[in-house]
Formats: structure tokens, C-alpha cells, sequence
């Protein structure tokens, strides 16, 4: 959908056919295959006005060559992926809060699991959030320190 829309775009800022330039771009052989994505579904090459190289020909193994891409991509991928570091009840990380124009994290703590990739994490100053681990940045000081630290100051210092 976004090719189809970067494509419409162009297009339209060229002052060109936008149908047309979809109709071609239908017809460009897909990396990897051979074949485009109209041969691949019809078994023949859509009228354009454009001069194309490429005879119409039944593709065979065009599943097997399809899944082969997608493990290479996945190969690719996954050659500089991480995998995210559990967590659990009473982590201490530090969190950018919702409405926060500042963009400045605070401290929270980790009340326990809502959903496969979310938590119930609680602030340092008792707001309480959901929120999926990619919004995290991982602290090392548990947030129970730091309330006893503000405990403390409160207490003695003031």
C-alpha cells in the first residue's frame, strides 16, 4: 500500500497518469523471481504503453522462490536483532510519561505483567501506566531506594 501510494504521489507531482504508472509498476519483474506480479497471478503481461522485455511464461516454483526471499530478509534481519531483556515485578526502569512535552523520563517500577509484550509500570510519584517495553529505558537503582531516600530527606534534612 505504500509503494501504491508513494507511486500515486509521484505521479501526481509529474502531472502523469497515475493509473498508468500503477499499471507499470504491476508489470516490473520482482527481484528475485523473474516474473512480475501480474504474471504471477494472470499468466500474461498487461497491456502498457511501455516497451517490456519479457514473454509471458507460467512461472513454476514461484512459492518456493517467495519463501526463500522472506527467509533471506529474516536472515538479514535477524543478524543484528536483540532480544529484549526480561522483565519482572519490581524492575526499575525509567519511563517517558504521556503528555510529557519535555520528553524528560522518570523513574518507575515494574508492577507486573498486563499483556504478552505489556506492563503495569508504577512512577515515582504514583502514577500508574500501561505500557509495552519499548518504551523503557533501563535503570540499575531499584525505585524503593529512591523513595527511601525522599523518605529520608523529608524526614531529616528539611
Amino acid at each position: 500500500m505504500k509503494s501504491a501510494n508513494t507511486i500515486i504521489k509521484k505521479a501526481k507531482k509529474a502531472r502523469t497518469d497515475a493509473y498508468l504508472s500503477l499499471l507499470v509498476y504491476r508489470n516490473t519483474p520482482t527481484q528475485g523471481l523473474n516474473s512480475s506480479p501480474v504474471m504471477n497471478q494472470q499468466t500474461r503481461i498487461s497491456l502498457t504503453f511501455l516497451p517490456v522485455l519479457l514473454e509471458p511464461v507460467v512461472s513454476k516454483n514461484t512459492y518456493d522462490k517467495i519463501l526463500n526471499n522472506k527467509e533471506k530478509h529474516a536472515n538479514h534481519y535477524n543478524q543484528r536483532a536483540k532480544d529484549l531483556g526480561k522483565l519482572s515485578t519490581c524492575d526499575t526502569l525509567r519511563l517517558v510519561a504521556p503528555g510529557n512535552s519535555q520528553n524528560h523520563a522518570v523513574k518507575a517500577q515494574v508492577n507486573g505483567r498486563v499483556g504478552p509484550r505489556s506492563f503495569e509500570v508504577e512512577t515515582e510519584n504514583g502514577a500508574i501506566y500501561g505500557r509495552n517495553q519499548r518504551h523503557f529505558h533501563f535503570h540499575e537503582i531499584p525505585l524503593l531506594f529512591y523513595k527511601l531516600l525522599n523518605a529520608y530527606r523529608v524526614l531529616f534534612l528539611e
